[in-house]
């Protein structure tokens, strides 16, 4: 059975359930934007794009004008919203309300449509954590995985982007650190690195997200402290990848990983 739900930047939901009840929906599939070039009586797609497309919501309040009233304050409190999708798995997107409708009261509730502006392609979160251990003098190294990933030694983790598109990341590494880096290969090659120039403690918070790239330490920027040779702000590849994390010290230290699986429909 599927659920969705609205979520803001704070964590607040909006369930659309029982109280809320959804007798339509569009908009959930693909829309693309094709760009082609002409040759002769045919074309050839040049570049294909996911422009802004819209969700529409038919929706019944059971709690008439109060339970509407309740879902408009949830929208004019909230920054930034979220539609969550959850049926095999959970997925969600960026949204801006366009327009939300009020009908007349029949027989105790009120009827009204929903438009979504849908700002992203649908995400899936995927959270690993690695810890790094001593286990001796001679700086050898034990790596636990308690996520449900297959791990092997040397600090490696293998992970598969199941998605449409490369797949963007946050990084946090707790704990004392000496230049630490994390690589990304494919294919045995190395396609990626994040490199930090600093020898320290604390809380370093790397994101590639492209409306909120950041390279923090205990929530303040250290920008400058990154190897410039490197990427940095990492993507993961399609398919599988593995996942390799020096922190540089024999203390112990901490790296999750949180990556965004795209999809281009739900």
């Amino acid at each position: 059975m599927r659920e969705l739900y609205l979520k803001n930047e704070i964590g607040e939901e909006f369930k659309l359930n029982k109280d809320v009840l959804i007798y339509s929906i569009e908009g959930l599939g693909i829309v693309k934007e094709n760009i082609y070039f002409n040759y002769g009586s045919k074309s050839k797609t040049a570049r294909s794009e996911n422009p802004i497309s819209e969700i529409t919501l038919g929706l019944v309040f059971m709690k008439g004008y109060l339970g509407y009233l309740e879902f408009v304050d949830f929208i004019k409190t909230s920054n930034q919203l979220f539609l969550h999708y959850k049926a095999v798995d959970e997925k969600y997107c960026y949204v801006e309300l366009v327009e939300i409708t009020k009908g007349q009261i029949e027989f105790g509730v009120l009827r009204s449509e929903l438009r979504l502006d849908k700002l992203s392609n649908w995400l899936k979160r995927i959270d690993l954590e690695i810890n790094v251990e001593q286990v001796s003098q001679q700086k050898k190294y034990q790596y636990k995985y308690p996520y449900t990933y297959h791990a092997s030694g040397s600090g490696v983790i293998r992970v598969t982007n199941n998605g449409h598109n490369k797949a963007e990341m946050i990084v946090k590494i707790v704990g004392a650190v000496n230049n630490p880096e994390l690589k990304i290969w494919q294919f045995e090659k190395e396609y990626q690195t994040l490199r930090l120039l600093i020898n320290d403690t604390g809380t370093f918070e790397i994101s590639s997200i492209s409306n909120d790239a950041y390279i923090n330490k205990n929530g303040e920027s250290i920008y400058g402290m990154q190897d410039f040779t490197c990427t940095n702000f990492l993507t993961l590849p399609l398919g599988e990848s593995r996942l390799e994390f020096k922190s540089g010290v024999t203390s112990q230290t901490k790296c999750y990983i949180t990556i965004f699986e795209e999809y281009e429909a739900n």
